[in-house]
């Protein structure tokens, strides 16, 4: 549980870590967007978890040097 704070959790698959916050931990779900990012209740008062999906890595040659 989170008290009074809000955390960021990346993940691969959206499908399987909702199911697992919310069924598998019994967390609320307060709002989910797609593919692109929910929004858990994790505790009490204002607390919460953002699940978004983790940004793949980018190519070599991409990143900054």
């Amino acid at each position: 549980m989170i008290r009074g704070g809000n955390a960021t959790i990346y993940v691969t698959d959206m499908d399987r870590s909702v199911a697992f916050y919310t069924e598998t931990l019994g967390l609320r779900l307060a709002f989910r967007a797609g593919d692109h990012w929910a929004g858990i209740d994790a505790g009490t008062g204002s607390s919460s978890a953002c699940i978004r999906p983790a940004l793949a890595p980018r190519p070599r040659e991409l990143r900054a040097r």
